[in-house]
C-alpha cells in the first residue's frame, strides 16, 4: 500500500500572448497552483486553476481550501481518497479537479499505466484537437489560414461581441475564405437576450459549416431553449448551463443532435465526464472536452479523459489546444501535429515539471 508521503502545491502566473476575450470576460493572464503528491519517488500531478472572476472569490476559496486541509493527504492511501464518495468535502470545483487528477496521475504512474486507462477500459491513443482563434474580429480568417497550414480542421470562435445580425454577416463573409472541409465551432457565452434576434441568427446559419453554437441564448427557461433548438438548423450545445445545473438531468434540456460540453476543471475532476458522456449518447447527444486555459499539467490530464470520448461515431475534434495562447508554461504540453493529439504509451498523465518553471 504506498502512502502520500511528500506534498507540494506551487502557485503559478502565466502571461498570455493575446487577451483572452469572450462575451462574458477577459483576461491577461492565467494564475492557479500546480499541485503534487508523491509517494516515494513516484509523483502525480494536478492543475488547479479557477476562471478570473469580478470579486475574485473564486481564486479565494481555492486558496482557503488548501490551507485547511492541504495536510491532511499526508499518509493517506490514494486509492481511499479516490473512494470516498464525500472526499474532498466542500471542495471548489478547481480544487476536486486538482486533486482527484493528481491521485488518479499518481496512482496510474504507480500501476505503471496511462492514466487514461483508469478512466476507460479501450481508450484512443490519438485526440483530434480544435484550434481556438479567439473573437470574430476583422483577423479571424487570416488566423484559422494559419491554423488550416499547421493542419487543423476545426476551429472555434467566439462570438459575443456584435449583435447578432452583424454577427452573421461576418460569419457569411468568412465561411467562403475557408479550406473546404474545414468546420467552425462558434462559442456565444450566453451573449444574447432577445430570442427573435438568436432565432434569425441561427436561420441564417443553414448551409454553412458549423458543427454547433454554445449557449446563444440567456436563458434558465428549458422551454426557450428546447423551442430554439427544434427551430435552429445547426446543433446547440450547452457550456455554462451544464456547469450550474450539473447532474444528467440538465441533458434533457436538450434534443438529439446537439453537443455537451465537457469542462473537468469547472465539473470538478476527470472522472465525471465519461459518465455525463455515456449518458450524453443515451440521449442522442454529442460530447466533446475542453480546456479552461490550463497550464500543461492540465492539458495533459485532460487529454487523457479525451481519449475515452469515443461515442462509436469517431472522436470528435476536442477543445485542447489552448497551450499556444501561453507566454510561457510549467512543463511542455502535449505536442499537437496536424491537428491530433498523440498520447505516450507513459506511467501516468504524461505530464513533466520543469524546473524551476513556476512563479
Amino acid at each position: 500500500m504506498s502512502r502520500i508521503d511528500r506534498i507540494r502545491l506551487v502557485p503559478y502566473r502565466l502571461p498570455l500572448r493575446r487577451p483572452w476575450t469572450s462575451a462574458t470576460t477577459r483576461f491577461d493572464f492565467r494564475q492557479g497552483w500546480l499541485l503534487a503528491l508523491s509517494a516515494g519517488q513516484v509523483t502525480g500531478y494536478g492543475d488547479c486553476v479557477p476562471l478570473p472572476d469580478p470579486d475574485h472569490k473564486a481564486p479565494a476559496a481555492c486558496r482557503q481550501w488548501w490551507r485547511n486541509h492541504l495536510p491532511e493527504l499526508r499518509g493517506a492511501d490514494p486509492a481511499e481518497l479516490l473512494a470516498d464518495p464525500h472526499w474532498p468535502a466542500e471542495a471548489p470545483a478547481a480544487v476536486a479537479c486538482a486533486l482527484e487528477s493528481a491521485l488518479l496521475d499518481l496512482l496510474a504512474r504507480l500501476d505503471g499505466v496511462p492514466l487514461r486507462s483508469l478512466l476507460d477500459p479501450s481508450p484512443r491513443r490519438e485526440v483530434p484537437v480544435n484550434t481556438m482563434v479567439g473573437m470574430l474580429d476583422d483577423r479571424t480568417a487570416d488566423r484559422i489560414r494559419a491554423a488550416e497550414r499547421a493542419g487543423f480542421r476545426v476551429a472555434k470562435l467566439k462570438l459575443g461581441q456584435l449583435p447578432p445580425a452583424e454577427t452573421l454577416a461576418r460569419l457569411k463573409a468568412l465561411t467562403p475564405r475557408l479550406t473546404p472541409g474545414t468546420r467552425l465551432r462558434l462559442d456565444a457565452n450566453r451573449a444574447w437576450a432577445s430570442l427573435r434576434e438568436v432565432q434569425a441568427l441561427l436561420g441564417g446559419l443553414e448551409g454553412l459549416p458549423v458543427d454547433y453554437i454554445e449557449e446563444p441564448l440567456r436563458t434558465d427557461d428549458p422551454d426557450r431553449l428546447r423551442a430554439l433548438q427544434a427551430a435552429s438548423p445547426v446543433p446547440i450545445a450547452l457550456d455554462e448551463t451544464l456547469i450550474e445545473l450539473g447532474g444528467e438531468s440538465t441533458l434533457d434540456r436538450l434534443l438529439p443532435g446537439a453537443w455537451v460540453i465537457l469542462k473537468p476543471m469547472q465539473l470538478g475532476g476527470l472522472r465525471s465526464s465519461p459518465a455525463l458522456a455515456r449518458a450524453a449518447w443515451r440521449r442522442g447527444l454529442r460530447a466533446v472536452c475542453t480546456s479552461v486555459v490550463e497550464s500543461a499539467a492540465g492539458i495533459w490530464n485532460t487529454a487523457q479523459l479525451a481519449a475515452c470520448l469515443d461515442d462509436g461515431r469517431g472522436l470528435a475534434a476536442q477543445g485542447l489546444a489552448t497551450s499556444s495562447w501561453l507566454v510561457r508554461d510549467i512543463g511542455d504540453p502535449p505536442a499537437i501535429q496536424t491537428g491530433r493529439i498523440t498520447l505516450p504509451e507513459v506511467p501516468g498523465s504524461g505530464f513533466v515539471e520543469a524546473p524551476g518553471s513556476t512563479a
